[in-house]
């Protein structure tokens, strides 16, 4: 089934990109398992968890080294889904302001529009901006994978960053990306 609720007839290699996002939602979570809130359920930044999941599904793993592809269209059966870098290049005019996107809830957050912001906003913050981010966000990670998190765990996580500079980096950041040729 497609996110969007599509029945999809898939090979054994389709399933490849959806399986490395699984992989990664397990890996997070069993990293942080030993030591997260059992009280509750993720309440805010569920954004990040997917992010992180969205964005390694698109790492290829070619001539024995992984690349982030970023690919306009990938073929899933039958059937074809938008690239989620692609989107965002595309839709640069539907992407919220960062401090909006940030505050969606869970179930304002699951559209498939929201999957590819996610990814793409991962990628950014872990490697946009020479990696001047990438701690804060792992930091923010790992308190929302261990489910500590609260209304203001990014200002935690990311102390001292003005979101309206954040906002103008990361939207230089869309400016820049290339979407693969196919």
């Amino acid at each position: 089934m497609a996110v969007d609720g599509r029945a999809m007839r898939v090979g054994v290699k389709d399933t490849l990109h959806p399986l490395k996002h699984e992989l990664a939602h397990q890996i997070a979570f069993e990293y942080c398992k030993y030591d997260y809130n059992q009280s509750r359920g993720i309440e805010f930044h569920f954004w990040c968890v997917e992010g992180l999941a969205n964005y390694l599904e698109w790492f290829v793993y070619e001539a024995g080294t992984w690349r982030l592809s970023k690919p306009n269209v990938l073929k899933m059966g039958e059937n074809a889904v938008q690239g989620a870098f692609a989107w965002c290049v595309q839709n640069r005019g539907a992407i919220p302001p960062v401090w909006k996107f940030m505050r969606l809830t869970q179930q304002e957050f699951v559209t498939v529009e929201n999957y590819h912001i996610s990814a793409t906003l991962a990628w950014f913050l872990l490697e946009g901006e020479g990696g001047k981010y990438r701690e804060s966000f792992l930091r923010l990670l790992d308190t929302v994978h261990k489910v500590r998190d609260e209304p203001r765990s990014f200002e935690a996580c990311f102390p001292g960053v003005e979101m309206e500079a954040l906002q103008k980096e990361w939207e230089a950041f869309l400016d820049g990306i290339e979407i693969d040729k196919s």
